[in-house]
């Protein structure tokens, strides 16, 4: 990277060129301290050389010395506009701090001075398929092919261009041009490359539907022995038999598959679809023969065979096929039983079965083996929602077994979903103590203390196996989501806003990196040639924030903010100058010189936290343990607004993205971009469902009001006009309240969600009836259908109208009640089955004895 002879005095003298090779070699080597004063040694003799200054910049940089990097490199560039390693650097500089937009615009000004510099040609490549510009990346591709025919992954790297563009047949006539350059040496040099090729093209012809030309390549690359990937070549030739119609034949390849794996599921699957288009139909009879006959040499020692049949088969069939598969799962206490069971409660024709089966067991199996039967009928009886059964069966688990962890962790559960979270947490804790070294229990203890909002003992317990001294960072650095969603919505319900925020905050922070992370395999994925699993791994990260998790800690924290937003608080500051506005001179002289000092110390003791990020052992210090900096935040919906575009990106098609963005957009006073979102929730879900309907009512009232109008007859009156249309549009008129009548009328049948809704829009149209909602939203929970509806979701409700409605006493208990006869073990709704907690705890310590 030496400098060029420019003519604007920028060129250095022989000693300092080769000074600055040094420099270059330096860098490279990481020696920067080093690097550092070779740069300053040049720039004594040249204090103005741009390229230096770069240079050295970047070395800054690496120390960390930001600002400082950022000078030195502007003035560089200023010094020497028309070089490409001044403009290189600026880009390496951007690059460091993630900011790819700019770095791009700087790599592209360094191509204008250097158009065929192959580094910098790569370095944009890398950045454009990070930011997904497939167009600019394919261009860039095709220059670094033109600059070198002669590398391996020019040609590999321009395939996958095409491919992601979606020309399939250009991106595979490439690779075929790059096999007609590799002689037998070559391939038999680099063999698995070589195969992992091959198997690209074909999968690259596979997605572009040219089935037969994949087939035709993919039995050419077996005849001559280049495939390595034996179980991927079976498997890509089944699934091109089956899209060819070709299915006997795809039927046997799967049918070798399954001999080479008989647990694979997948397999399992799409072997009785190819068997299915083969027959034209398939019945229950038909399906069992494929396992009774077709695969019975190798069902007898797989558990798929057997646990298969259950899903089709049905009446006596069913009841021999259950029994076949549940006794060797009973006969060795495996407690991952029910786990299996568990999707075939959607029959209830098999749930009876399956009691009848599971009672049946009770009497074959006597003694500590039986424990096993009662703590699978324990889950049977949980998943029914019969309750008491539950506890009976578990409790009997127990007795018969005590020191049975499974046991203990399953009455934890069992608790947990009855709604007792206390004694949930009391009993997971219990089981911790069981077995103080594994992890799994100590996290299933974690999050049931953290459910009963024992934040402190939940913390204790959760750090005891994290360093000590650095517990918040180690569960940070292992990205451990449960923790940080768990222990946020704790602080949540605790109305800890601060410790909630920086909990979600976290989980928003971790897709960041998994995002960012795929930086290092661009180049890494091309040297090895993985290009089918980097092409999976490219398309798992363009969907990566439609994670439920995300989706989980974005609606929490949205919520925060919005939340911030609509209960601004004033800071120290802002209270001290409404009491000095009311005081004498002399006293509000005094006051501003305390308020004076106090902003000092503040920005004093910020700056001091910035400067110290680790302590003295080394550990990062957290400048905002409490999250209190993240609540002082001076825009909250713009924080929200960012969350929930990345949130839109990868879950545009969930009804709950575009609710969130509709209650973001309409406090940004973006009328129209709310309407724009509740259009799509419309079309995802329908106008009638509650949340969807709560945000049309809301756009309507607010649309109608005087106040929303001047806003936009300030700004844009045609917007207005056209938000105004199509609210109208939309509840057919302009009287609101008429329209949630009707909308009530057509329910027929409440659930707690309608109900819900309805309650807090009618409180919305008319604040002073309010009381008179809240009774008739009692009186419509009274005949309101509660099927599927959870503990969880009974605790958000009270929770959500303790805060926005605030009813009396007495709406509070009227609600309790319903919820308690529904629950009739929860112990917030105190249930009339509650178990009494120090009775519980009495059964802990007798155990222990």
């Amino acid at each position: 990277m030496p400098p060029k002879a420019t003519s604007d005095g920028q060129e250095l003298p022989t000693k300092e060129q080769a000074l600055f090779r040094q420099l270059v070699k330096q860098y490279e080597s990481k020696l920067y301290k080093k690097g550092l004063k070779t740069a300053d040694a040049i720039l004594k003799k040249c204090p103005t050389n741009g390229e230096t200054l770069a240079m050295k910049g970047l070395l800054c940089n690496c120390l960390n010395r930001k600002e400082e990097a950022y000078t030195l490199v502007k003035e560089g560039v200023k010094n020497n506009l028309r070089s490409q390693v001044c403009w290189h650097v600026y880009g390496l500089l951007y690059r460091s701090d993630r900011n790819y937009d700019e770095a791009i615009k700087c790599y592209k000004n360094a191509l204008r001075m250097d158009k065929d510099n192959v580094t910098v040609l790569r370095d944009l490549a890398q950045l454009q398929i990070q930011m997904r510009d497939i167009g600019g990346f394919l261009e860039t591709r095709q220059r670094l092919l033109e600059l070198k025919p002669t590398v391996r992954q020019s040609w590999v790297s321009l395939a996958l261009a095409h491919h992601l563009q979606g020309n399939y047949d250009v991106a595979a006539v490439i690779l075929e041009q790059y096999e007609a350059t590799m002689d037998q040496v070559m391939i038999n040099m680099e063999q698995y490359e070589h195969s992992e090729i091959l198997l690209y093209k074909v999968s690259i012809l596979k997605e572009g539907e040219k089935f037969e030309e994949a087939l035709q390549a993919l039995d050419k690359a077996e005849e001559a022995r280049q495939i390595k990937d034996v179980i991927s070549a079976m498997e890509i030739r089944a699934e091109l038999l089956y899209s060819l119609n070709r299915y006997p034949e795809a039927a046997a390849v799967y049918r070798k598959l399954l001999k080479i794996n008989m647990e694979n599921y997948e397999y399992h699957r799409k072997y009785i679809a190819a068997v299915f288009e083969d027959q034209g139909e398939m019945g229950e009879e038909a399906l069992e023969k494929c396992y009774t006959e077709d695969l019975r040499h190798a069902c007898s020692n797989s558990t798929a065979c057997k646990r298969l049949p259950l899903d089709f088969l049905s009446g006596r069939k069913f009841e021999t096929a259950l029994r076949v598969f549940v006794e060797p799962y009973l006969e060795k206490g495996i407690p991952s039983l029910f786990s299996e069971l568990k999707p075939l409660y959607a029959d209830k024709a098999k749930v009876e079965i399956i009691d009848k089966t599971l009672q049946d067991m009770c009497t074959k199996f006597t003694g500590k083996q039986s424990a096993w039967v009662y703590l699978c009928l324990a889950f049977h009886y949980c998943e029914c929602g019969r309750f008491k059964e539950a506890f009976k069966a578990i409790d009997t688990c127990i007795e018969l077994q005590p020191d049975l962890i499974e046991a203990h962790s399953a009455k934890s559960k069992i608790l947990d979903i009855a709604g007792d979270s206390e004694g949930a947490a009391l009993v997971a804790d219990r089981a911790r103590r069981m077995d103080l070294a594994d992890r799994f229990l100590n996290c299933q203890a974690s999050m049931a203390l953290f459910k009963a909002c024992k934040a402190e003992q939940a913390e204790e317990v959760s750090h005891l196996f994290t360093k000590v001294g650095d517990q918040g960072n180690n569960f940070y650095d292992m990205q451990a989501t449960w923790y940080e969603i768990s222990s946020g919505d704790c602080y949540l319900k605790l109305k800890d806003y601060g410790q909630a925020l920086k909990r979600f905050k976290k989980v928003d922070e971790h897709f960041a990196d998994f995002v960012e992370d795929q930086f290092d395999f661009h180049a890494y994925c091309l040297r090895k040639q993985t290009m089918r699993s980097y092409v999976d791994a490219l398309r798992m990260l363009d969907n990566i924030y439609s994670n439920k998790t995300y989706a989980l800690a974005v609606e929490r924290a949205v919520g925060i903010y919005l939340h911030l937003f609509d209960n601004p608080q004033k800071s120290e500051e802002e209270l001290l100058e409404e009491r000095i506005a009311s005081m004498s001179v002399e006293d509000a002289k005094k006051e501003r010189q305390k308020l004076r000092k106090l902003t000092a110390k503040k920005k004093k003791q910020e700056e001091s936290e910035t400067v110290a990020t680790k302590d003295a052992q080394g550990r990062r210090i957290d400048p905002d343990p409490k999250g209190e900096r993240l609540l002082k935040t001076q825009d909250p919906l713009g924080e929200a607004n960012k969350m929930v575009q990345n949130l839109l990106s990868g879950a545009s098609d969930d009804v709950q993205s575009h609710i969130l963005a509709y209650r973001v957009h309409i406090r940004r006073n973006r009328a129209l971009l709310a309407l724009k979102h509740i259009n799509k929730a419309i079309k995802l879900s329908s106008a009638t469902a509650p949340l969807v309907h709560e945000c049309i009512v809301d756009i309507a009232r607010r649309v109608l009001m005087e106040d929303f109008q001047r806003i936009y007859d300030e700004k844009d009156s045609l917007v207005y006009d056209v938000v105004q249309e199509r609210i109208e549009a939309l509840i057919g008129g302009r009287d609101v309240a008429a329209y949630h009548q009707k909308w009530k009328s057509n329910i027929g049948k409440f659930n707690l969600e309608s109900a819900f809704s309805a309650v807090k829009i009618d409180y919305l149209l008319d604040s002073t009836n309010k009381e008179d909602a809240l009774q008739a939203f009692i009186k419509n929970l009274e005949a309101a259908d509660f099927t599927g509806i959870s503990h969880d979701t009974c605790e958000q409700v009270l929770l959500e109208m303790t805060d926005l409605l605030n009813p009396s006493a007495e709406i509070l208990e009227s609600y309790k009640k319903i919820c308690a006869n529904i629950f009739t073990y929860s112990r917030l709704f105190m249930g009339p089955d509650c178990i009494d907690i120090s009775s519980l705890e009495s059964k802990m310590e007798g155990l222990t004895m």
